[in-house]
This record gives C-alpha cells, sequence and structure tokens, in this order.
C-alpha cells in the first residue's frame, strides 16, 4: 500500500503519519514501556489493522462510539490505533 500525505502537514490524520512512519522508521521503536519493552511502528501498525479488521467484522464502522478500557500497555495502543482505521 502507498500512503500519500497531504502537503500541508497538519492536514494529516493520525493513521496517515503512522503509516508513514512504519514506512521510513519500521522497525525503530515507536514507545518504550515502563517494564522495558517497546513497540516498533512496524508491531503497531500491523497489529492495528488486524484490530480495525476484527472490529469491521464485527459491524464496527465508521461513526461507531468504541469504549477502550486498558491500561498503558501494547494491547491499548493496538486498540486505540485499530479504532482510528
Amino acid at each position: 500500500m502507498r500512503v500519500i500525505l497531504e502537503e500541508d502537514p497538519s492536514r494529516w490524520t493520525l493513521v496517515e503519519a503512522l503509516r508513514l512512519q512504519n514506512q521510513r522508521r519500521g522497525a525503530a521503536a515507536f514507545v518504550a514501556f515502563d517494564d522495558g519493552s517497546t513497540c516498533s511502528f512496524a508491531a503497531l501498525d500491523n497489529a492495528s489493522d488486524a484490530c480495525a479488521t476484527g472490529l469491521q467484522r464485527l459491524g464496527v464502522g465508521p461513526g461507531d462510539r468504541v469504549v477502550i478500557v486498558a491500561e498503558n500497555s501494547f494491547t491499548f495502543l493496538t486498540a486505540f490505533w485499530g479504532v482510528q482505521k
């Protein structure tokens, strides 16, 4: 998939920005957690794509409200970004 961003960064969406960073930085750490574990741009982008697909299969679509109750973790980030997608 090719990502095309607006020339004006103020109009980028979160999803576009994550996908671009995945292409540019892939294995680089997106975030480091208190326990020392990290999450890469690629891992987050791929996991959140899978989450988004799962939500769509459950009938969740644009404009639907989704509540996420989770601690700071890879699971929370996956759900947060999956909902955005």
